[in-house]
């Protein structure tokens, strides 16, 4: 049971996370906006349950043709990231920063979320991470190698959040000095990194233009950020 719930889970914090003004193929072929069509099942369907599994059909068949069964256990694989991490080599290649650098416990408590109760102990992903790759994690590795949140040895970074994706729930929201700059557009998980498309919001568009301002400054070694 633990893995269907976590095959559902990955499927709702999936399709936010590539929650996209257009269709997209990036870890899977999704329609526009697919949180939203994925809220628009759940409100319209006369049955719970068969909107979760529709919903999850997004994700892990997205537009392609119906097809009769899931397999749970090739399509979300356990890794170090317990809500996770897909498979293939992509999944793979995610697993394995965990192990090494990024540390996350993802838990849930039905009340500031819409999940199940879970609380992820780290001995878990410690004996995942041993048996699988051979490394021992390091929850304190990433606080060390960049600093944590604090930023007084940081210069010259640009911090950007889609407001859709989430992941800037543990971004830096409100920053704006010349060597360091945080922006917040409406969208998902790197809209403002992704192609252009006609579809794209304007504040994406803004903060594109934002961001090249900001490195051609810095390019040219100029002190002060000028309008």
């Amino acid at each position: 049971m633990e893995q269907f719930i976590l095959w559902i889970q990955t499927s709702f914090g999936t399709l936010a996370q590539l929650n996209y003004p257009y269709p997209s193929n990036f870890l899977a072929p999704l329609p526009a906006y697919p949180a939203k069509v994925a809220c628009d099942i759940l409100m319209n369907s006369s049955s719970p349950v068969h909107a979760i599994i529709e919903i999850s059909n997004l994700l892990y068949n997205g537009t392609q043709a119906p097809i009769s069964c899931f397999d749970i256990y090739s399509e979300f694989t356990g890794c170090a990231n317990k809500v996770g991490c897909l498979s293939g080599f992509d999944g793979m290649a995610w697993d394995f920063q965990q192990c090494s650098g990024i540390n996350i416990l993802a838990n849930t408590n039905n009340k500031t979320d819409m999940f199940p109760p879970k609380k992820w102990i780290f001995g878990d992903i410690e004996a995942h991470c041993k048996s699988t790759w051979g490394v021992t994690p390091d929850p304190e590795w990433m606080k060390i190698f960049t600093g944590g949140a604090n930023l007084a040895g940081a210069s010259k970074i640009i911090f950007s959040n889609g407001i859709f994706d989430p992941w800037h729930g543990g971004g830096f929201l409100d920053l704006r000095t010349n060597d360091l700059i945080s922006l917040v557009y409406v969208g998902a998980h790197h809209l403002d990194l992704r192609s252009s498309n006609e579809k794209d919001p304007e504040s994406v568009v803004e903060t594109r233009k934002l961001e090249v301002k900001w490195l051609d400054m810095w390019i040219q070694g100029k002190e002060e950020w000028n309008e």
